[in-house]
């Protein structure tokens, strides 16, 4: 395989093979067949798997099913394995994250370490996403095996262009 004939050290080859397998078995994507469904039940079913995730965010509560159900839609899949970066302090950004499964780590930097540790359900990146911050304060790490969402800037402001009553 490519691994092979690229004479990967063994323990990439590991890592990457568990990362794949850890994906296949489980992602909380949702799946492309959803879009051949009508309206009416699309929107069932995107609102009972992530109504409550989405709805923690304050500035999503009081939006509409149509709404909440277009960002839903447009939410991406993410994996990340223990010890992965989602992002580094410093760099740019434009999405937030929903943490589906595990958990990470909020580092500050190399001299003042963890800020904080966030588990399942939690958020972050909102000020990204909203255009108020580009660049990122802090690093996220994964401490365990994490299945996040990421939705991103420009599928924000597509939703709302829209539904600009949201």
């Amino acid at each position: 395989d490519f691994m092979h004939q690229e004479n990967l050290p063994l323990d990439l080859r590991f890592r990457t093979r568990a990362f794949f397998e850890y994906g296949y078995n489980h992602s909380r994507d949702i799946p492309a067949s959803i879009e051949e469904l009508s309206m009416s039940l699309r929107t069932e079913v995107a609102l009972h798997l992530y109504n409550d995730l989405i709805t923690t965010v304050p500035f999503f509560r009081d939006c509409g099913k149509e709404f909440l159900t277009e960002v839903i839609l447009r939410l991406k899949a993410q994996t990340l394995s223990p010890g992965d970066y989602l992002y580094e302090a410093g760099e740019y950004g434009d999405s937030m994250f929903f943490l589906i499964k595990g958990s990470v780590e909020v580092v500050l930097d190399d001299k003042n370490g963890v800020f904080a540790e966030l588990r399942e359900g939690s958020y972050f990146g909102e000020n990204c996403v909203l255009g108020l911050a580009d660049h990122r304060p802090v690093s996220v790490r994964a401490m365990t095996w994490c299945n996040l969402f990421c939705l991103t800037q420009n599928a924000l402001e597509d939703c709302i262009a829209h539904h600009p009553e949201a």
